[in-house]
């Protein structure tokens, strides 16, 4: 009895190119997933980055605010409240709840380029015999001080708004 041996490759019957195509269809799912990840990665850092330009803005319009508070008690007459150029008495009843509804276009705008900002002249508020020091310019022992509440508002691109709002006290009246 005669034996005849077949050779190996014709038993194979196309079992390498199923391995191929199932390496490169998992290859493919790797990378479809590693390109979900990076853009979702890329939209979160552009939104990360929205967020803090429009911070930025806020800050900075906060500290234009505060030099405008500042050359208005140097000369009451540069600047006066009630003028829907950003500054009010408190007995206009603004408070950060309601700052969120506010249309901000009417109010004070620094050229274009940063956040609009509100000041609210709180009063004079006496300093009861104790000391306080404004900046470094010293001490006030006993007398009044006069108090500013300062709301910014900073807007970056893709809703992202930034409110920043702080207390900001001169020795001078407005």
């Amino acid at each position: 009895m005669q034996t005849t041996k077949t050779p190996l490759r014709n038993h194979q019957q196309g079992m390498s190119l199923i391995v191929a195509m199932v390496m490169v269809m998992l290859m493919t799912m790797v990378a479809v997933s590693s390109m979900r990840t990076s853009i979702l990665e890329l939209k979160v850092a552009n939104s990360l980055m929205q967020k803090t330009t429009a911070m930025n803005q806020a800050e900075q319009s906060l500290a234009n605010a505060e030099q405008d508070i500042d050359a208005m008690v140097a000369d009451p007459d540069a600047c006066g409240f009630g003028a829907n150029n950003g500054h009010y008495m408190s007995l206009d009843n603004l408070s950060a709840k309601s700052l969120g509804g506010i249309d901000w276009s009417g109010f004070y705008k620094i050229s274009n380029s940063y956040g609009n900002y509100i000041n609210e002249y709180m009063g004079a508020k006496d300093v009861p015999g104790g000391t306080i020091t404004i900046a470094s310019d010293g001490a006030i022992i006993g007398g009044q001080v006069h108090s500013f509440r300062l709301t910014s508002k900073g807007n970056g691109a893709k809703r992202a708004v930034r409110l920043v709002q702080s207390i900001y006290v001169t020795e001078g009246a407005p």
